[in-house]
């Protein structure tokens, strides 16, 4: 007799490891304050890149769902792909874009 280990593990264990991934990369981008305070490009940006790359493929995944999913069922609502995209995406985008807006008003020259 075989042993049934766990069910079927398709969609939750991605979308655990995509979440997941996204926290992680929005703590990369969250030290990436450090180096944009003290106006060090080339760290900041590598440091704030995972999170921004994190944030775009979630968007991807979620804009494929839309367009095979959403718009075939008239059931679905855009809240049903907006709110799984605000956690997925919400923070890494966040965290990368504050990353860079840092480095941005360090960075600037000062209008003479």
């Amino acid at each position: 007799m075989q042993p049934i280990l766990a069910e079927s593990l398709d969609g939750w264990l991605f979308a655990g490891m995509v979440f997941f991934g996204g926290l992680i990369a929005s703590a990369l981008a969250l030290c990436a304050l450090a180096p944009a305070r003290q106006g060090n490009r080339p760290l900041t940006i590598t440091l704030a890149a995972p999170a921004f790359v994190v944030a775009m493929l979630a968007t991807l995944l979620l804009a494929y769902g839309v367009i095979t999913d959403g718009l075939r069922d008239p059931d679905y609502s855009i809240s049903d792909f907006a709110i799984p995209w605000l956690m997925l995406a919400g923070p890494p985008l966040a965290t990368s874009v504050l990353a860079i807006a840092v480095l941005w008003f360090r960075t600037r020259t000062p209008d003479v």
